[in-house]
């Protein structure tokens, strides 16, 4: 649910140099890796939610809603 932005933009920004010629910190894509990590975190503990309802990620429609904007 939305990693795929997170993920485009470290490859996006992985060969781009800051105004001083050097290359981006690698605290930059650290940052990143932190939301990706988050944002499965999330998708998981909403997973396991609707396991305890004896649903899954896809049975409703607003599932879709959630996923496109994420």
């Amino acid at each position: 649910m939305g990693n795929d932005l997170t993920f485009d933009i470290i490859a996006r920004f992985s060969t781009v140099k800051a105004a001083s010629s050097t290359p981006l910190l690698q605290a930059f894509f650290h940052d990143f890796l932190k939301v990706a990590n988050d944002k499965a975190k999330y998708y998981l503990y909403l997973v396991a939610r609707l396991e305890t309802f004896r649903s899954y990620f896809g049975a409703l429609l607003i599932h879709n809603a959630l996923r496109v904007n994420a």
